[in-house]
């Protein structure tokens, strides 16, 4: 019976020296994560291997954020002029930003940037010929979010977009924009729109 106790014993000394360095791993691995590096810890032989080994990341870093895509849209009724191009996808930050429990605003952004990039990755990397773009699924689909999604009105004759990516530059600290594509297309003689 005094083994079977002292094993007990044991046992709890072992599972409670485990439970602590656990704690001591997690409490490291957030400490490293959310301070700034000049921070003293940030400089030792720890740091680096946990930096090394066990954080994931880093996911803000330049190369990362560099680069920004923008969709510009404007659109003409049936009767009337072309509107003023608008950048949706900044528009819904805007609104997350000022409403943050307004959460759909970022996955509304989030679905609109997939669309558009499906749509780009599909033909426009082989063809600019706006016939041979607007017949595939991915730009019916653009399409159709942009109409239904985001301008809403019934009587859109044309629809203007212009894709771009707008890439910051170090040595110059400023940005760089570079329209990817350019097409105006009538919703309703593509994809069955209506």
């Amino acid at each position: 019976m005094n083994s079977s106790g002292s094993h007990d014993v044991y046992i709890r000394k072992v599972a409670a020296c485990f439970a602590w360095i656990i704690v001591i791993h997690v409490l490291a691995c957030i400490y490293f994560t959310i301070t700034p590096k000049y921070y003293p810890l940030h400089r030792t032989a720890i740091a680096l291997l946990y930096k090394r080994v066990f954080l994931i990341g880093p996911f803000y870093t330049e190369h990362r954020i560099s680069i920004s895509p923008s969709l510009y849209i404007r659109y003409k009724e049936s009767v009337g002029e072309w509107s003023p191009f608008v950048d949706y996808g900044a528009d819904l930050h805007r609104q997350y930003y000022n409403a943050p429990w307004q959460y759909d605003k970022l996955k509304q952004d989030d679905l609109m940037r997939h669309f558009m990039r499906e749509a780009f990755n599909t033909k426009w990397k082989h063809s600019h010929d706006p016939a041979e773009v607007s017949n595939t699924k991915q730009f019916c689909t653009l399409s159709a979010f942009v109409t239904d999604g985001l301008i809403g009105k019934e009587n859109v004759d044309s629809i203007h977009l212009i894709y771009s990516f707008s890439a910051f530059s170090s040595e110059q600290s400023a940005f760089k924009v570079d329209t990817v594509w350019n097409i105006t297309f009538n919703p309703k003689q593509i994809c069955d729109i209506r």
